[in-house]
C-alpha cells in the first residue's frame, strides 16, 4: 500500500471519489484516508468536492449511537401487528364460512392461521385456538338473539373442530421450526 500511496498519479479521482464518503462518514480505515489526504494535496477538484461532502447537511452521516435494539424492536412491533391482523382476519373468515358452501374452505384457512400464530407469537400462539373457539360462539348468540336462531346450532362444535385445525397448523409450524434449528445445528 505505500507503493501506491507514493505514488499519487496510480490513483485516479474516480477511486477516491469512491473513498469521500467513507472518509467523511469516519469509517474508512486509516490508510484510505491517508490516501485521499495525499491525493487532494494535488488535486483541487476533489479537495472541493469532500469538503461540500463533509459539510453538506443533505446526508448527515450515520451517528454511531443510533440505538439499534430500538429500531429492531419497531419493526418486530410492527411485524407482530401484521401478522396478528392478517390471523384474525383468516379467523373472522373462517368463522363466517360455518353455515355457508365454503366451510371446506376452513380446512385450508384454519392451519394457516394456526401457523400464523406460531410465526407471530411462538409459545403464545396457541390462544388463537381459543379465539377461534370464541368467535364461533360469540357468532352463535348473534344468531340466538337475532331473527334467525336455528342458524345458531352447530357453531360450539364447529367452532371446536376449527380450533382444532388451527391447533394442527400451529403444530405443523413448530414442527418445521424446530426441525430447522436442527438443521441449522449439524
Amino acid at each position: 500500500m505505500a507503493d501506491i500511496i507514493d505514488n499519487t498519479d496510480v490513483i485516479t479521482c474516480d477511486v477516491i471519489r469512491d473513498l469521500m464518503p467513507l472518509a467523511a462518514d469516519g469509517v474508512a480505515s486509516e490508510d484510505s484516508v491517508r490516501l485521499l489526504e495525499r491525493h487532494m494535496e494535488h488535486c483541487g477538484d476533489c479537495r472541493e468536492l469532500y469538503d461540500e461532502m463533509c459539510n453538506s447537511k443533505a446526508a448527515p452521516p450515520i451517528a454511531a449511537s443510533t440505538d439499534d435494539k430500538k429500531i429492531i424492536a419497531y419493526i418486530r412491533k410492527r411485524y407482530v401487528l401484521l401478522v396478528a391482523l392478517i390471523m384474525m382476519i383468516g379467523a373472522v373468515v373462517g368463522v363466517l364460512f360455518i353455515d355457508t358452501e365454503f366451510i371446506l374452505q376452513n380446512i385450508l384457512l384454519m392451519p394457516l392461521v394456526g401457523a400464523l400464530s406460531y410465526v407471530g407469537f411462538k409459545s403464545k400462539g396457541w390462544i388463537m385456538a381459543g379465539v377461534v373457539m370464541l368467535l364461533s360462539m360469540f357468532r352463535g348468540a348473534i344468531f340466538l338473539l337475532s331473527t334467525e336462531p336455528d342458524m345458531a346450532s352447530g357453531s360450539a362444535e364447529f367452532g371446536f373442530i376449527m380450533a382444532l385445525f388451527v391447533l394442527m397448523g400451529y403444530a405443523a409450524a413448530w414442527l418445521l421450526a424446530f426441525a430447522f434449528r436442527r438443521e441449522r445445528k449439524k
